[in-house]
């Protein structure tokens, strides 16, 4: 009884809001680089749709992948199917006059996707708002006992002493922050041991682990036959994608296969492979993507 009553009411939070996503991918060759989601904005210190924390979380649905809604990545609220070029190339081309124009350009244009976001996303946005929206009317209350019921079974699953919590105040900048760096170091590389370090940003309580990960290393993430599954052998805590965990952020670490050689390009990049990270979120999976290099 009791855990057909947890399970339900681990359904209702996910239906509610599940989201967590790569922020950086940290180079064994020390070069750090923004996730292929992120985008400029994006407060990292709340947990809602309502204050726009989740719009750049991917949402990694098999079905989904190779049609209009989502690539081999997924897609995001805010910009649609996730395109690996958007933050590759950013980060692989020299910082010259005519990149900075173009880069004003593509801020004006977010804009206007952000503003247009609010239209025809009105239904995701419900959808992962609900529980945002619901605590000010009369139904907060039993929403919020609700989740309090969850919380309650919840804070028995296992947590991480790895986890730290996002500042206050934390607000994404890592695409403009980081415009042409690669241009001079490259991309983040695997360790000799072939291990990939990133730093994933868990939204809210149902974006947690144990998320899968998967590698391409010939298509530059457009492929979605060309990823093949890679061990995590650090993950996120959660158990079916969710703990009590908002916004935190984890070290996760993926074992590439053996052998693995990356030889993808993307745009004038060669030699890429793209990993992707997603949980098993029942409303997801949620996740998100990196580039590196071996």
């Amino acid at each position: 009884m009791l855990l057909t009553k947890f399970s339900s009411l681990l359904l209702l939070a996910t239906q509610a809001a599940a989201h967590g996503l790569i922020t950086r991918i940290i180079g064994a060759n020390g070069v750090e680089m923004p996730g292929l989601t992120v985008v400029d904005g994006t407060p990292r210190d709340c947990p809602s749709a309502v204050c726009g924390g989740q719009k750049d979380t991917a949402v990694i649905r098999d079905q989904e992948m190779g049609s209009i809604k989502a690539s081999a990545l997924g897609r995001t609220l805010i910009s649609g199917p996730v395109d690996p070029k958007r933050v590759i190339v950013n980060f692989m081309t020299p910082n010259t006059d005519t990149r900075v124009h173009t880069r004003h350009f593509h801020q004006a244009r977010q804009l206007i996707n952000d503003a247009a976001s609010v239209v025809a996303n009105a239904g995701g946005a419900i959808l992962n708002g609900a529980q945002d929206v619901a605590e000010k009317t009369p139904f907060g209350g039993a929403i919020k006992g609700a989740q309090s019921a969850v919380d309650d079974v919840a804070s028995t699953l296992p947590r991480t002493k790895s986890g730290a919590v996002t500042p206050s105040g934390t607000v994404e900048k890592g695409v403009e922050g980081y415009a042409g760096k690669g241009s001079v170091n490259g991309l983040p590389s695997a360790s000799d041991a072939g291990v990939i370090t990133m730093t994933y940003h868990q939204v809210n309580q149902d974006g947690a682990g144990p998320s899968s990960a998967d590698i391409d290393a010939t298509s530059g993430g457009t492929d979605i036959k060309a990823f093949k599954s890679a061990k995590v052998i650090q993950n996120i805590p959660g158990v079916a994608g969710f703990s009590t965990s908002s916004t935190m952020d984890y070290e996760v670490k993926v074992q590439l296969p053996s052998g693995m050689k990356c030889s993808g390009v993307v745009g004038n990049t060669k030699d890429v492979c793209i990993m992707r990270v997603r949980n098993n979120a029942i409303s997801g999976p949620f996740g998100g993507s990196a580039a590196f290099t071996n």
